[in-house]
């Protein structure tokens, strides 16, 4: 199931993400979504912290890829 997650100051130790599963089909209904807290989850919230910081870093590296087979 495809998952957005928003992240509240994630580089302090009261910082939250947010997790909200999207559906594919408008709900009338409010969505669900879970708060994970830095300070009571510390290692479900570094999991996903870490994962979100690598996809930008990888993101960077695959940028100056393209940019290099273009020049």
């Amino acid at each position: 199931m495809p998952l957005s997650v928003n992240f509240i100051d994630p580089l302090v130790e009261k910082s939250l993400a947010v997790l909200t599963p999207n559906v594919f089909e408008h709900l009338i209904v409010r969505r669900p979504w879970h708060f994970l807290s830095n300070r009571e989850h510390f290692s479900i919230f570094q999991s996903y912290w870490s994962a979100y910081e690598n996809a930008f870093e990888r993101g960077d590296d695959i940028l100056e890829g393209t940019d290099r087979k273009r020049g």
